[in-house]
């Protein structure tokens, strides 16, 4: 059996999803560290650049509360 892309997984996941998912919540539901869901986050977000009328957008969102801060995707 062929191994599923990691973008296809994170496509699916976030569009199964309806909401922005952090790339923690990503990296535990698809079992991928987060520097390497990054990196695959980074280039969903090419691809979907690169499509017509998609229903998914990838952004990377910073804030800070206290000393925490995160990527979310939606």
């Amino acid at each position: 059996m062929t191994e599923v892309p990691v973008d296809t997984l994170l496509e699916a996941t976030l569009f199964g999803a309806g909401r922005s998912m952090s790339v923690a919540e990503l990296s535990t539901a698809l079992g991928y560290d987060e520097d390497e869901m990054l990196d695959s986050l980074y280039s969903l977000r090419s691809t979907l650049k690169r499509r017509r009328g998609g229903a998914l957008q990838v952004a990377e969102v910073r804030y800070t509360l206290g000393d925490r801060s995160e990527a979310r995707c939606r």
